[in-house]
């Protein structure tokens, strides 16, 4: 089993408008974004995950960097997954949103597929063999956003509307997943090639506090790993897509401070780790599926307001995304082509065959989000504005991931726990 690492700077312009803060134009860089890459094989198996400090992707930035591979003869380009941090203090990068078409840069799509591709190729060229070490944690630091009120309805958690109605705070006890997964890869002289963390939160620590680029704490979780391990890391983003920081838009104290708890969580995991994993074996499976869409009809005010936030020249016959599977050994990767929601996630990982399934968030494509029929009825952000999928669309996804896991399932796996 051989393995690389590499990483490139995607950090934009510091004038770029910021693509989750509305209509914010940065006022600078507070800290750097970028795309790290890991790069697996396994005899002819050759798979490259890329995690990077953006709020999505479009399926034609995935395109582009797969025809760099292709043109460098690098890999098997079918089998890459490109995800996102979900910051929202970096460029805009998905034009699924009309909004968001009125900034592309092409020129910075580019430049972006470019360093992505280049990482992959560097990562290629520098494979080791290596051994896994993985290990689960905890973490409380984040809530779910969904307020629902006594009559059935969803509200969306933000710090002006709790102003206004201070009892709404009481109500947000949704489900919401704590576990921190951590993994290693080491050389066969004990070095560590690279650390990954993985854990479920918007990164909105910054946000609005602050019109500065940065990759929000998932950045800084990544920069402390790598001064207290000595060795590079990157952070896979887990199911989001209804999840709150504690501490939401409360700076860059906060940041740090999220980061610090995440940090210290890994790093006592990690030491007390199971034995390694030698010669992990390498499995990929890839599926193609199309998500329904749903377009306003005579009277739906709702969903024709939804609409119109979309670019539905992407969505007339339903949006055409992929998913992928990855698995080394015990662990598993699946990733999500859009902003899934937390319980959707825990379903995903609650009926794998893994003993640990990581999410690989907004993953080659960004197609709204990702809930489960009760959301629709129940509204909020995430079943009405935030939507253009109808709620068939996250039934197919749970299904095609959990044909996606079985297909890569050795018959020797061990029992999870």
């Amino acid at each position: 089993m051989l393995a690389g690492f590499a990483r490139r700077d995607i950090t934009p312009a510091p004038d770029v408008f910021l693509a989750g803060n509305g209509e914010y134009q940065s006022e600078g860089i507070h800290d750097p974004l970028a795309a790290r890459t890991l790069v697996l094989a396994d005899g002819p198996i050759w798979a490259a995950i890329v995690s990077c400090d953006l709020i999505g992707i479009e399926a034609e930035t995935t395109r582009a960097v797969r025809e760099h591979l292709r043109r460098a003869g690098i890999g098997s380009p079918e089998h890459l997954a490109i995800s996102c941090t979900h910051t929202h203090n970096g460029p805009h990068t998905r034009f699924s949103k009309k909004t968001f078409l009125l900034h592309r840069d092409e020129t910075y799509l580019t430049f972006l597929a470019k360093q992505i591709a280049e990482a992959i190729i560097e990562a290629d060229a520098n494979r080791t063999p290596v051994s896994l070490r993985y290990a689960r944690g905890w973490a409380c630091e984040n809530f779910n956003r969904r307020l629902i009120e006594p009559d059935g309805q969803a509200r969306f958690y933000n710090p002006s509307l709790v102003r206004e109605r201070p009892e709404l705070a009481q109500q947000t006890h949704g489900v919401a997943d704590r576990e921190l997964d951590a993994l290693q890869l080491v050389r066969p002289d004990g070095s560590v090639l690279v650390t990954a963390v993985q854990y479920a939160a918007h990164p909105v620590t910054v946000g609005i506090a602050a019109n500065l680029i940065s990759a929000d704490y998932c950045g800084a979780l990544v920069r402390r790993l790598e001064e207290e391990l000595g060795a590079p890391a990157l952070f896979l983003q887990g199911a989001c897509g209804d999840l709150h920081p504690r501490g939401l838009f409360a700076g860059f104290d906060r940041m740090e401070e999220m980061a610090a708890s995440l940090c210290a969580e890994s790093l006592r995991v990690l030491a007390g780790a199971a034995p390694l994993v030698v010669n992990p074996r390498l499995a990929v499976a890839r599926h193609e599926l199309l998500l329904p869409t749903r377009f306003p009809v005579e009277g739906d005010t709702a969903r024709g307001n939804a609409l119109s936030l979309w670019n539905t020249t992407l969505f007339e016959q339903g949006y055409q995304v992929e998913m992928l599977a990855f698995s080394l050994g015990p662990i598993a990767w699946v990733s999500a082509p859009g902003e899934l929601l937390c319980e959707p996630g825990l379903q995903i990982k609650w009926n794998s065959p893994f003993p640990q399934t990581w999410i690989l968030y907004n993953c080659n494509s960004y197609s709204s989000y990702l809930a489960l029929p009760r959301a629709y009825h129940e509204g909020g952000y995430e079943g009405e504005s935030g939507q253009c999928l109808t709620p068939e669309a996250c039934l197919r996804v749970l299904r095609t991931a959990a044909t996606l896991l079985s297909e890569i399932s050795p018959p020797d796996l061990p029992n999870p726990s």
